[in-house]
């Protein structure tokens, strides 16, 4: 969803990230070698100036290594990782691994920033 309202910065995230308030987007994908997931969510849809939303991506993957999670740069955005966790576990010899990464997005200006 992408939404503007005067004095604010409204935040869209579309495809793999995709994440309006309160909502979740997940995309997935395996192989015979494993599979991968992908979910995102944020916590606010808009922020005004000077005002921060979190957005934290989540990736599970099982028989294949996690990718890291890096942010493009966003025109009208500081983006700052807040923290990454990382857990690993393995069940009659099944490895599983999910990464949890959280960004700080504060707003720099009004408008219409999308997270590709």
């Amino acid at each position: 969803m992408i939404g503007s309202v005067r004095g604010t910065v409204a935040i869209a995230v579309p495809f793999l990230l995709l994440a309006a308030h309160g909502a979740r987007e997940a995309a997935a994908g395996s192989s015979p070698s494993g599979s991968l997931s992908i979910e995102a969510s944020l916590d606010r849809e808009e922020i005004a100036p000077g005002e921060a939303a979190t957005l934290t991506v989540v990736i599970r993957a099982s028989g294949v290594n996690l990718p890291d999670v890096e942010l493009p740069a966003l025109p009208g955005i500081v983006a700052q990782r807040a923290g990454t966790a990382q857990n690993f576990s393995m069940a009659n010899g099944r490895v599983e691994r999910s990464s949890s990464s959280v960004f700080r997005l504060f707003a720099r200006a009004e408008g219409v920033v999308r997270i590709p």
